[in-house]
């Protein structure tokens, strides 16, 4: 018989980590990164940053949310791509939407 041990009693899986990077920031930016949290979340898992700039982090703490999207601690975990597709009648550019790098295009 397979004892099942409750979520806090389980070990922690590696975090999903986010090379931030590159990410401009902007309140898009912030948004998708607070919304893959919450998918992480509702799967099990965490986001994590990589090297965010310091006016990313500064609007993070603006919205509420250091807490919440933490630097990353050590170099493992696998790294997600952060992209954005442009909505209808929207100029290219900003994030939304998150994609493992090996992901083929949409």
């Amino acid at each position: 018989m397979v004892e099942q041990r409750p979520p806090e009693q389980r070990p922690p899986e590696r975090p999903d980590v986010v090379d931030a990077a590159r990410l401009r920031p902007d309140l898009a930016a912030v948004d998708a990164l607070a919304r893959a949290q919450l998918a992480a979340r509702r799967r099990g898992r965490r986001v994590v940053l990589r090297s965010p700039s310091p006016q990313l982090r500064e609007l993070l703490d603006l919205a509420g949310l250091c807490g919440v999207l933490p630097e990353e601690a050590s170099g493992r975990g696998g790294v997600l791509e952060v992209v954005r597709e442009p909505e209808e009648g929207e100029q290219a550019g900003g994030v939304e939407e998150v994609r493992h790098p090996g992901d083929a295009p949409v």
